[in-house]
């Protein structure tokens, strides 16, 4: 649960700079959805990102709620 809590906390975060990359975050690592219903919530919020922009938005985020776990926590080591 409390690892839960922190997820949904980097996502409101990420929220408060880019609202499309924290719905992305919630909906396909939090909620799971598809691809295509991820778009739909987008679509309904007013963002319109094509299927094809959406794997580089999808990656743009997963890097702002990487630069926001704290480094002691993290096991995996960032490539650029």
């Amino acid at each position: 649960m409390f690892e839960l809590q922190e997820r949904q906390n980097i996502i409101k975060a990420i929220s408060k700079d880019d609202q499309a990359s924290g719905i992305i975050l919630d909906q396909r690592f939090i909620k799971q959805h598809s691809t295509k219903r991820t778009l739909a919530e987008l679509a309904a919020k007013h963002h319109s990102i094509t299927e094809g922009n959406f794997y580089h938005r999808q990656r743009k985020a997963l890097l702002m709620a990487y630069n926001l776990i704290p480094s002691d926590q993290v096991k995996l080591v960032r490539c650029e």
